[in-house]
């Protein structure tokens, strides 16, 4: 992977690259098997000059993963995994450990929960709380050193980040290992490793450059046409009548590469499309409420990116505008300070929590928020969180009720019933992924980090999948407009 001459092979995306530039927080050794490294194509991507989009087609087709996320530890325990999962736990950026540990918390107050295997409760992490069917964890081919091995693990030689995965002696009271719950299929090991693993997405301006004749609009929304693809079409995305965001209106139609600038609301989609797709490439972030309809059935499927976040079922107030006004940044509202999932793990990201600075595409992390809260808070109130009553300030017993917990013993008079939404035929990639929706997900995610929701009073976890509509998808359809990788590996 190539951004801007630089070679990384387990990248952060390119402008968090920039910042982080392979610090550790510790002085561990970490070391990388590149010895199968691609050589860098004239067009910016390492595998026999294919595209961006055709990297990304190639991996899905490949390891058929239904997640590509850097930081897996708080989904973990809010699903059962029908899939494989690819990620490198931030390798390359300073979240991959924490006092030298890639999996344990800081003892200093700075955990960077997503990226560990933080206590999910019972005395087990995340990780071990996991149940995977028919899937591996394919991780990038890391190296502790021997003495680095003995501190960290008590081990007495050196080892493999997919060695310590598999370990089951002493890392965790309990004596398991962090993937007791993978039942690959027959065939690959629990573990596998990968001599290259990229999971990134595009910035604003790279989407922006891709449709100029909309950059002077407020918002806008336009079909491109790439070479040597199907004509595009589209209709039913038009301008909100307030010219603050892009919305469905009636059946849309869209075959092809559609640009969007400003916030996207969707809101119970019916989308006429094709096994090519609708693929979106949204400047800022997208917002979905409630259930996905593929008109025309089949392969159908719909492809979005975004360089800010994708969120299912959350509301704007729920994010942080409170009706009561005050500040919109995130990681100062109920919701983070009671423990709520919008975006605890974010914050793993945030410069309070990350020593080095952090940002998502070179904006800081407190801008990072207050932009997606911002662009929640043009739609407003008819943006709904998962329950089917506008947002209510009117927090139960200082939980955030609706949104975390069990509606039925918990919301009164906050947000109504929960609903439960199944999506399928989705790609999803951006930095931050998040649904609180009860029902299943069908599709793939790749992102910096993902929540979606699990049902906690019935105790049945959410199913999370690989839809294998994907496999039918030419190999040129997979966002063929980027040129940010976005998704690749090597084995």
């Amino acid at each position: 992977m190539k951004q801007r001459g630089m070679l990384w092979l387990f990248a952060v995306p390119a402008a968090v690259a920039l910042v982080f530039t392979f610090q550790n927080c510790s002085k561990v050794n970490f070391t990388l098997d590149n010895s199968a490294v691609d050589g860098i194509n004239a067009n910016g991507n390492g595998d026999s000059g294919r595209s961006s989009g055709e990297d990304a087609a190639v991996a899905i087709k490949t390891l058929k993963p239904v997640f590509a996320v850097r930081a897996m530890n708080c989904v973990a325990c809010h699903g059962s995994f029908g899939a494989s999962i690819v990620t490198d736990f931030g390798y390359g950026g300073p979240n991959f450990s924490v006092n030298g540990n890639p999996f344990l918390p800081s003892t200093k107050g700075s955990e960077r929960t997503a990226y560990n295997n933080v206590d999910a409760g019972g005395g087990i992490g995340g990780w071990q709380s996991m149940t995977v069917a028919g899937g591996s964890i394919h991780v990038p081919k890391v190296s502790f050193s021997a003495q680095d091995s003995a501190n960290l693990f008590g081990l007495n030689a050196a080892t493999t980040l997919a060695q310590v995965l598999q370990w089951n002696g002493g890392l965790y009271a309990n004596g398991r290992s962090m993937v007791d719950g993978v039942t690959p299929a027959a065939g690959p090991s629990r573990v596998v490793e990968m001599s290259k693993i990229v999971i990134g997405y595009p910035s604003e301006a790279e989407i922006l450059s891709l449709a100029p004749a909309i950059q002077a609009q407020a918002v806008g929304v336009t079909t491109i046409q790439l070479a040597g693809k199907p004509a595009t079409q589209m209709s039913g995305f038009v301008a909100d009548s307030s010219g603050k965001f892009i919305r469905n209106s009636g059946n849309v139609t869209c075959y092809g590469d559609v640009v969007v600038k400003g916030p996207l609301f969707l809101k119970n989609l019916n989308l006429i499309t094709d096994s090519n797709g609708c693929r979106l490439y949204v400047s800022q972030s997208v917002f979905i409420q409630g259930p996905i309809t593929y008109i025309n059935g089949g392969a159908s499927n719909l492809q979005i990116t975004s360089p800010r976040a994708i969120t299912m079922g959350i509301s704007a107030e729920r994010m942080g505008a409170a009706t009561s006004g005050g500040s919109v940044r995130v990681t100062d509202t109920p919701l983070t300070t009671a423990g709520g999932p919008w975006p605890r793990f974010m914050s793993d990201l945030d410069t309070a929590y990350d020593p080095s600075g952090g940002a998502i595409n070179g904006v800081a992390m407190s801008k990072y928020f207050d932009n997606i809260v911002s662009d929640a808070k043009s739609i407003g109130s008819e943006l709904l969180d998962v329950g089917d009553k506008a947002y209510t300030d009117n927090p139960v017993a200082g939980r955030e009720s609706v949104i975390y917990e069990d509606p039925s013993s918990e919301n009164a008079g906050v947000g109504g019933n929960r609903i439960a939404v199944n999506y399928e035929g989705l790609l999803l990639n951006a930095p931050h992924i998040h649904s609180r929706y009860f029902g299943d997900f069908k599709g793939v995610i790749i992102a910096e980090v993902a929540m979606l929701a699990r049902n906690p009073s019935s105790k049945v976890f959410e199913q999370f999948l690989y839809d294998a509509r994907f496999d039918s998808i030419p190999v040129g359809s997979i966002l063929p407009a980027l040129s940010t990788p976005i998704f690749d590996i090597k084995q």
